[in-house]
């Protein structure tokens, strides 16, 4: 990942560039980066393949969402946890503290706050008051139990009593279904939402690093196929998200354009500051580090909690040990493949 951010190298061609007199603009490799901009935009736009899937609880759709999870987990354990680690901690501080770690957790953090706070506001108010109306229910329905047992202790059963408690326990698992679909509904989305903002956040950093490269056409052309390789997985597992809620499909070809242009946009602002940008610089360090350990909790988290937690948990995997074991399959390919990137980037 340090050559996907460019950190090494960029000082180093930066000053190519100026003793050959020439603006970083116009350096060797600026084309290539131009060029870059459209083949990761092409690259990252192949993930609306996901959208075609009529259903989204059959295999195929099952399996490329556990290796997505591979994916994106790797992507942020492998490659951006490691380069924020050594960038943070190895900063000239007063105080011994693990800045690095700390940047990660606060990516975490976000976006479980995020997470939860988005499921709050979105809620529907029916919602609301079922979820009330529950709490009310389960305290009558406690009250129930307990009668119930007084009655059989004293041999006095009473009929109505009896009725009404199964009227209550009926109306509960009815609601419970009811606010459980909407709940799922919500929580699809917001998944979706937070996670398109944990990609763009991501993205526009690394397209920032390949950017601000100048002076050495092999390398950026190294970086370019890499990148594009490992944004089209990405996008993979974004669409892969986006197919599973209840948006349009209108919306959802949106959030996979915007999740496309980042990283070019980033190359973009890349090459803009290329002149001024300074890898050396401890501010630059500082700041780099920090972005990227905020990046990499918020990819960790979408990885182990919003995919291979939510597809692991489904619990017809415990009668299906066929799929259970090509979910498997699938999790170690999208790691390793996100692993395999590390040679190159």
């Amino acid at each position: 990942m340090r050559l996907l951010l460019g950190l090494e190298h960029v000082h180093a061609h930066q000053q190519e560039g100026a003793n050959a007199g020439g603006h970083p603009l116009m350096s060797a490799g600026w084309e290539l980066r131009v060029a870059g901009l459209f083949v990761i935009f092409a690259a990252s736009m192949c993930s609306l393949i996901t959208l075609w899937f009529r259903s989204t609880n059959t295999v195929l759709p099952r399996l490329l969402r556990a290796f997505s999870g591979g994916v994106i987990t790797a992507l942020a354990l492998v490659h951006i946890v490691p380069e924020a680690l050594e960038q943070l901690d190895g900063l000239p501080l007063k105080f011994p503290v693990p800045v690095g770690g700390c940047a990660i957790l606060a990516g975490i953090l976000l976006l479980v706050i995020l997470d939860s706070t988005l499921a709050g506001i979105l809620a529907p108010e029916s919602y609301r008051n079922e979820l009330q109306e529950q709490e009310e229910e389960d305290k009558d329905s406690s009250t129930c139990a307990v009668t119930s047992t007084e009655h059989h202790s004293n041999s006095t059963p009473k009929k109505g009593a009896d009725f009404h408690c199964h009227r209550i326990h009926s109306s509960s698992s009815e609601n419970v279904s009811e606010a459980a679909t909407k709940m799922k509904t919500i929580r699809q989305g917001v998944t979706a939402v937070t996670m398109e903002l944990g990609c763009i956040f991501h993205s526009v950093i690394i397209g920032i690093g390949v950017g601000v490269i100048t002076g050495d056409k092999q390398l950026v052309l190294t970086l370019i196929t890499a990148l594009a390789i490992h944004q089209g997985l990405e996008g993979l597992a974004l669409g892969s998200v986006l197919a599973l809620t209840s948006f349009s499909t209108l919306k959802k070809v949106l959030m996979l354009f915007v999740y496309s242009v980042t990283t070019p946009a980033g190359i973009a602002i890349g090459i803009t500051i290329a002149s001024t940008y300074d890898a050396t610089s401890l501010t630059n360090r500082a700041v780099q580090g920090g972005l990227n350990g905020v990046s990499g909790g918020m990819l960790l988290y979408i990885g182990l909690n919003q995919l291979l937690a939510e597809e692991f948990s489904k619990g017809d995997l415990t009668v299906r040990p066929g799929l259970r074991f090509c979910m498997y399959l699938a999790v170690v390919l999208g790691a390793g493949a996100m692993c395999a990137l590390g040679i190159w980037a």
